[in-house]
């Protein structure tokens, strides 16, 4: 609910979206309440309740992108939530149908484009694709283009500079694999799979995590035969279990998490109470796993990625060439005619330790595990 009681508006149908509706007005020196260094989803969830709750706050957004919504720009096009949209978006705004939807990536794209036309039309924002912020020796900031070297503003903050890229969300489409790659090698992103116009002899998914999984699911539920499905997974990962985490339990479940890590001696007996509970799931029984990664699946979903029986667990991949495989602790031949899926992006990437207060400067993170969104709107 929004700060004055109301509910939650519809974000507008039918609405077209246009770049031309970011047009910028450069001036030589411009003021802000708040500089916003990226327009993705942390930096939309925070200004929108700086927006809610203070009526007279003016912020300015700075993105290298043309559209705000971050990463979801560059994703694959089969990408979805993995939670319900009630745990996403921004509090004045409902995403999709709301609840437990799932919404689709180019639903959140559209999303985005729509709040932000709506807070530049309300006269308190401003918005600067493809920019970028610079600072100079003596601290004073510039806003630049990265398309038109003439344009440029100084920029006064007159409260907070809110660093909402620290994060730095990477997808496969804008990172290319961190392997060798033999030239007659046919290696893409997720993006490549919605592109694909000829079947080929076999499918190689590189990567473990939830991008690797959406993959497997999206060539499994078109017809491809699990068969021809090959997955590295250089490490074993529990799986949260979505019916778990909805709205109007999603407390409870995080109550449940607590008690099992307060009552545990060690991690691992920590995810096998969890699991005994139905909190967590595995995809191999006789595996422990290593990582938490967040990654939530139905049931249903968790048996599909089981019909997979090639799975390849020798660390990550260091080259890949037409008949063999290089991996951490050891190879695998393979043959041409398969197509490499990278899914091997740092989605969600450890990083050293920075104060989130600090004067003149927020710099968001995530302190509510799994909810990066939701960290944001509550600093």
């Amino acid at each position: 609910p929004r700060q004055d009681g109301a509910p939650p508006e519809r974000a507008r149908k039918g609405l077209a979206m246009s770049d031309q509706d970011f047009s910028v007005e450069w001036s030589d020196r411009l003021r802000t309440d708040y500089l916003m260094i990226g327009a993705g989803a942390m930096a939309m969830a925070f200004a929108d309740v700086v927006l809610t709750i203070d009526p007279k706050a003016t912020v300015t957004f700075v993105d290298r992108r043309p559209r705000p919504g971050g990463h979801w720009n560059d994703a694959y096009p089969f990408v979805a939530l993995h939670q319900p949209a009630a745990f996403y978006g921004i509090n004045s705004a409902e995403l999709g149908t709301g609840g437990s939807d799932l919404a689709s990536g180019p639903e959140i794209v559209a999303y985005y484009h729509r709040a932000m036309q709506r807070w530049l039309a309300g006269g308190r924002v401003r918005f600067f694709p493809s920019s970028e912020v610079r600072t100079a020796d003596d601290g004073q900031l510039t806003i630049a283009s990265i398309l038109h070297a003439d344009r440029t503003a100084i920029v006064d903050v007159s409260r907070r500079v809110v660093d909402a890229a620290f994060m730095n969300v990477q997808v496969p489409s804008t990172h290319g694999p961190r392997y060798d790659v033999d030239p007659a090698v046919t290696v893409v992103p997720p993006n490549g799979l919605a592109r694909i116009d000829r079947p080929w002899d076999g499918y190689t998914i590189v990567g473990a995590g939830k991008t690797g999984i959406d993959s497997i699911l999206f060539l499994i539920d078109r017809g491809v035969d699990p068969d021809a499905i090959r997955w590295i997974m250089p490490n074993d990962a529990w799986l949260w279990d979505r019916p778990r985490v909805q709205p109007g339990i999603a407390t409870n479940s995080v109550l449940e998490l607590l008690e099992a890590v307060g009552t545990a001696s060690s991690p691992t007996e920590a995810f096998l109470s969890l699991e005994a509970r139905g909190a967590i799931h595995r995809v191999d029984r006789d595996r422990t796993p290593t990582k938490w990664r967040c990654a939530t699946v139905d049931p249903s979903e968790v048996s599909t990625l089981r019909r997979v029986d090639d799975i390849v667990r020798l660390g990550r991949v260091h080259a890949i060439g037409p008949d063999q495989i290089t991996l951490a602790d050891g190879t695998v031949a393979t043959r041409p005619g398969h197509l490499y899926v990278d899914c091997t992006a740092d989605g969600l990437a450890k990083r050293a330790p920075q104060p989130i207060f600090s004067p003149g400067r927020v710099t968001l993170q995530s302190v509510f595990m799994c909810q990066q969104v939701f960290s944001a709107a509550i600093l």
